[in-house]
């Protein structure tokens, strides 16, 4: 059975909140190298890319008991590597301020 995207489940949920922490990363690469904004700013950028990527990857565990699609795995995938991105920069970060 095929489910549209405008259906409220959770690997849809999932796959839209990859799609929006992958557009924010391009965002925050493309204000860091070509706009020069202050790091304040970029700060709150990359604390939004963690934390729709933890939720994302939370609605993601959820989908494991639904039907697997394209949308979950990719989801899945998305929400994992951004979730995986950002604890590497956080280690970073907390290890660098020493």
């Amino acid at each position: 059975m095929h489910q549209r995207i405008t259906q409220h489940t959770n690997s849809n949920i999932a796959f839209s909140l990859g799609i929006i922490s992958i557009i924010l990363l391009i965002f925050l690469i493309w204000a860091v190298l070509g706009l020069h904004i202050p790091s304040m700013f970029t700060g709150i950028i990359g604390l939004t890319i963690g934390l729709v990527s933890i939720i994302g990857m939370t609605y993601s565990f959820k989908s494991l008991h639904e039907p697997t699609g394209i949308r979950s795995v990719f989801g899945f995938i998305m929400n994992g590597g951004m979730t995986i991105l950002f604890f590497i920069t956080l280690i970073g970060f907390l290890l660098s301020s020493n």
